[in-house]
């Protein structure tokens, strides 16, 4: 997956710079053109050598794996990975062999806004990504003949749409840690992100991350997530008629045993106990 190595704040006002400047004349459809949006299954052998192009990429991973390298950096791509690139800046983008890439993107021109920094961001909970690819989607008919002005206004209108969703995302995330943490418990796929991802995402050395982390919540992010999943573990326990293994499972568990050891570390029940116990 990919990871922010800019300050979300940083980023958050490169956006804002980006929308003063298109929505400050009034003229803002006029500004904006859409070149083409597509939406790419790759090839195992896939790959773009370094480039420039003369217009902003913006791009959503659908499926698969891969890495974007970008002024000498390497960042890995996976599913929900977004990504800004703008005009004159130089990338390079391959696709994993055994997990293909699926990249969703948009071409486009911004008349009359100075670029003064280049970005790469991340964006955590999937149902923010599915706000943007409908945007896209509803970009898609550029490439096909206009009709009249008004669908060319609608496509640009989209391309601003997409913009100010990505720009909310990340406002929501200047708080960084507090901001994370406070959203861990809502993400379906936690047993997806490592400790060290969480850290990068942040901005934080790994270190510095669980200590913060300890520092706000009194426990390490390791037990933390544990903590979470015990808590689903008992609900599914009480109320459902999933097997030990089957719960286990859905939560991210490929070892029913250390499922169940890390269940009665919580609470002093095995999960058959407490099912018998509570139910």
């Amino acid at each position: 997956m990919i990871v922010t190595i800019m300050k979300l704040k940083k980023e958050s006002f490169f956006i804002e710079s980006l929308l003063d400047q298109l929505l400050s004349r009034g003229d803002a459809l006029d500004r904006v053109k859409t070149h083409n949006v597509f939406m790419m299954k790759v090839p195992s052998n896939w790959r773009i050598e370094e480039r420039k192009l003369g217009c902003f990429l913006f791009s959503i991973v659908g499926v698969g794996r891969g890495q974007l390298q970008l002024d000498g950096r390497a960042y890995d791509l996976g599913p929900g990975s977004v990504y800004l690139i703008t005009p004159g800046q130089k990338h390079s983008i391959y696709t994993s062999t055994s997990e293909p890439l699926e990249i969703n993107s948009i071409h486009f021109s911004l008349k009359d806004v100075e670029v003064g920094a280049n970005y790469v961001f991340k964006i955590l909970h999937w149902n923010e990504a599915e706000q943007l690819l409908d945007s896209l989607k509803d970009c898609s008919s550029v490439n096909f003949p206009s009709l009249d002005r008004f669908h060319t206004y609608t496509v640009n209108s989209s391309v601003i749409r997409i913009l100010l969703i990505f720009r909310n995302n990340l406002r929501k995330r200047q708080d960084g840690v507090q901001f994370l943490i406070s959203r861990i418990s809502e993400l379906d796929n936690i047993e997806d992100f490592s400790v060290k991802e969480l850290a990068e995402i942040c901005g934080y050395s790994e270190k510095a991350f669980i200590r913060t982390f300890r520092n706000i919540y009194g426990t390490t992010p390791h037990q933390y997530m544990i903590r979470i999943k015990t808590l689903r573990a008992e609900y599914l326990l009480l109320y459902s008629d999933f097997s030990i293994k089957e719960i286990a499972s859905c939560l991210g568990y490929k070892d029913q045993y250390i499922f169940s050891k890390q269940f009665k570390n919580q609470n002093g029940y095995s999960p058959r106990i407490y099912r018998e116990r509570f139910r």
